[in-house]
């Protein structure tokens, strides 16, 4: 990536449009702290990283994240980021609840209420009927749909998604996109990059990655 100045604004989606190997993911990569820049900064907002104790009371309201060591970086994508990965990662050998589960563990929280949140994502998703499935048993639009449920399993403010309709059908694609402007009122901020129709249908603001430039 080279050349890269990019303001993310909040309660938008925001689509990265560009041909297949520009650096779309890349540039994710970086955004999400899963990724480091050899040069320049990254810098967030202080009220999306939440209760992380490496915060302290004088810290001003923009906290650059870009040289923080690794321990306090995995904080941040567990409470600040909700991933969408375009080959799903979903864990085979397991439920589609207990993958859908898997970011709350870390956290600490109750296990009832956890669980009550992880029925209603499914649910919202149309996914109710097949909890009690593998995840290898589904077919690929079920798949990516459990893990979208997974990456909103923590509420983050900012949900980061690879080209999330790749593996949807054209009215799959559709509904998807009213299920995301739902999503878009309960995260700050949500960011996909995608080469599909579906980017083209009302993002609030787009970008373009030409040959790795933004």
């Amino acid at each position: 990536m080279g050349g890269v100045e990019l303001t993310l604004e909040e309660n938008r989606i925001t689509v990265l449009k560009g041909p297949s190997g520009s650096g779309k993911t890349t540039l994710l990569s970086l955004i999400g702290c899963m990724a480091r820049p050899t040069s320049g900064r990254i810098t967030l907002w202080r009220k999306l990283l939440g209760n992380n104790g490496f915060l302290k009371d004088g810290d001003t309201s923009e906290v650059e994240v870009t040289s923080l060591p690794e321990r306090f970086l995995t904080e941040i994508r567990r409470r600040t980021f909700g991933f969408i990965f375009q080959q799903f990662n979903l864990i085979k050998g397991i439920t589609v609840p207990e993958n859908v589960l898997l970011p709350s563990y870390p956290l600490g929280k109750q296990h009832r209420v956890v669980k009550a949140w992880a029925e209603e994502l499914l649910d919202m998703f149309g996914l109710g009927d097949r909890a009690g499935a593998r995840v290898e048993w589904l077919s690929g639009g079920e798949a990516q749909r459990v893990a979208i449920a997974r990456a909103l399993m923590n509420d983050p403010p900012v949900i980061i998604a690879d080209e999330p309709t790749a593996h949807l059908d054209s009215e799959l694609s559709g509904s998807s996109w009213t299920s995301w402007l739902i999503l878009k009122n309960r995260a700050r901020r949500s960011l996909s990059p995608a080469t599909t129709p579906w980017s083209s249908r009302r993002p609030s603001s787009t970008g373009s990655v030409p040959s790795g430039t933004a």
